[in-house]
């Protein structure tokens, strides 16, 4: 038993490494990530910023069963400098997520008051991130949920729309979800009649919320299956209601499996730099894949000209 006046000294032993099975998974799926594109696009004493590739979970043990983009961080990030002291962490902290599927850029607390003063920025919609696309289709000001420009909101570039739509989430209801959208540029598709580049920024951050938003135009985004009959039955909403004489609205063709999965990439973000009150902003380069397909576009559109027969 313990009495008054006892001394206790607490005796922390170094953590036990790893069982060698797991060591080398853990060497092995760094390996993979840093074949796919895995690399730090900024670093400092308390924050960074790091490209994630699609194909795994954002955060630690969201499923026990596979490692996660956090997992791969202590590989390729710099601990703080002694300076920064007791603040800090353990290790680097994802402070938002990606969608398992969404590549891009991820922003990291290395320190505890820059995870304070990011998840704030989150919280209070302070951080202003943006994504590009590959849509299907040529998303207009006349389909029903894109017909409020926002050209005069000093954050958003000319060109661009505004999706108020509402958006389900499970055990809350219908939530406000908003979107700005503008088309970088569109090109005639033979397969499904026309490829759009589009530039996303999430006013709100509902699950899913830009692949819901772009469905829901009846423009869902390339390799998107989990929301591609939603797209089309939103097609048909628009072919019921079009006027005889009217440019026809065409069914969805098939979803594009398994050919370069989600074509949705988080390519920027700009927020308040947590040590300094500096305001910053971040951006990825655009995966190769977008351009890849954009060029096999280009190509066949100029290959059907060139023997299209003559008039």
């Amino acid at each position: 038993l313990i009495k008054r006046g006892d001394i206790l000294t607490l005796k922390q032993s170094l953590p036990l490494p790893p069982p060698e099975k797991k060591l080398q998974a853990r060497m092995n799926f760094i390996g993979h990530m840093l074949e796919n594109g895995l690399r730090t696009l900024y670093e400092d004493d308390d924050i960074a910023a790091v490209y994630k590739p699609s194909g795994v979970h954002t955060k630690h043990a969201s499923n026990f069963r596979y490692l996660a983009f956090e997992d791969a961080l202590p590989a390729i990030l710099t601990p703080p400098s002694s300076q920064i002291g007791s603040d800090r962490l353990p290790l680097p902290i994802a402070v938002h997520r990606l969608d398992v599927r969404v590549c891009g850029l991820v922003l990291v607390a290395k320190t505890r008051s820059a995870m304070i003063s990011l998840s704030n920025q989150f919280e209070y919609r302070r951080v202003h991130k943006r994504y590009e696309a590959l849509v299907i289709g040529r998303p207009e000001p006349s389909q029903p949920s894109l017909n409020k420009e926002t050209e005069d909101d000093d954050d958003v570039e000319k060109g661009s729309f505004l999706i108020d739509e509402p958006i389900n989430v499970e055990g809350r209801g219908l939530l406000n979800a908003q979107t700005t959208l503008r088309v970088l540029s569109t090109i005639d598709h033979l397969h499904w009649g026309a490829l759009s580049h589009v530039d996303l920024r999430p006013k709100t951050g509902r699950t899913h919320q830009l692949r819901i938003h772009c469905a829901g135009l009846g423009c869902p985004i390339v390799g998107d299956d989990l929301y591609w009959k939603m797209g089309d039955d939103s097609r048909q909403q628009q072919r019921n209601g079009k006027n005889v004489g009217e440019e026809e609205i065409v069914p969805l063709p098939s979803v594009r499996k398994g050919q370069g999965g989600l074509y949705l990439q988080s390519v920027g973000a700009t927020f308040v730099h947590p040590r300094t009150g500096v305001e910053m902003t971040i951006e990825a380069p655009v995966a190769n894949k977008f351009n890849m397909l954009l060029g096999r576009a280009r190509r066949a559109n100029e290959y059907d000209t060139k023997t299209a027969p003559a008039a």
